[in-house]
């Protein structure tokens, strides 16, 4: 998680905060412009997708206790130590939630970091 975090972190105009302080429901997030894509905890993590929603779907159908896909786009997966789920597909899915959530104008920041 430490890896995702990080590079969500990298993304333009990124902060990380707490949703939920004190409840059950209480998980870090890493927002850009105020707004959260990804909400972590260390059983969790959560973000939004619509590109690769069917794919997700695809997941949530095979391993339906790592994946869920839930209302709006928002896809929960459950993160293993002794079998975490492929990083680089993560990795992936955060800078998608990434362009669905910031703003117009940090997204375009993004071609301007290759």
């Amino acid at each position: 998680m430490d890896e995702l975090r990080e590079l969500a972190l990298a993304l333009p105009g990124t902060a990380e905060d707490i949703a939920c302080a004190g409840t059950a429901m209480e998980a870090h997030t890493v927002t850009a412009g105020g707004k959260a894509f990804l909400f972590h905890r260390s059983e969790d993590l959560r973000l939004k997708l619509r590109d690769s929603l069917p794919e997700a779907t695809a997941l949530a159908a095979a391993e339906p206790e790592r994946y869920r896909v839930g209302a709006h786009g928002w896809v929960t997966v459950a993160l293993a130590d002794a079998d975490p789920p492929p990083v680089d597909l993560l990795a992936r899915w955060v800078e998608e939630s990434f362009r669905l959530i910031a703003s117009k104008k940090l997204v375009a920041q993004l071609s301007t970091q290759d």
